[in-house]
């Protein structure tokens, strides 16, 4: 893969996001980030966590062949609500849904899931 193949859907260093709707096709690291020490715990919604700044709802990520992981665990928690995923036929066989950064030590917040899993009709889907 080379750098220019190396395309992330969201790259944070700071602050509180929140991405409604997205749809992320083929990236090789959907979203990744790092808390300012000021803002590491707030809450992006009134419904999210805090310590999680970064927030995916109603969202869908599908892999494809440069796809490595959708989010990649570091230090900034990722909360991702309502939002399904898709793994189809060529993508590669080492893909993660998450995975942690080889650096990770450890110290941070993870990847919550809340009514989120493969494209197929949860319960209370409409």
């Amino acid at each position: 893969v080379s750098k220019f193949e190396e395309g992330r859907g969201l790259w944070a260093a700071g602050g509180s996001v929140l991405i409604k709707g997205g749809v992320f096709l083929n990236n090789y690291i959907v979203a990744a980030g790092v808390p300012d020490e000021s803002g590491a715990c707030y809450k992006v919604t009134k419904d999210s966590p805090g310590a999680f700044p970064i927030v995916f709802q109603d969202s869908l990520f599908i892999s494809g062949p440069l796809s490595k992981e959708f989010f990649t665990v570091y230090d900034a928690g990722i909360h991702v609500v309502n939002s399904r995923w898709v793994v189809p036929t060529g993508t590669t066989n080492k893909f993660s849904i998450a995975k942690p950064k080889p650096a990770f030590g450890g110290n941070g917040n993870p990847v919550y899931m809340e009514k989120t899993g493969p494209l197929t009709k949860f319960d209370g889907d409409s």
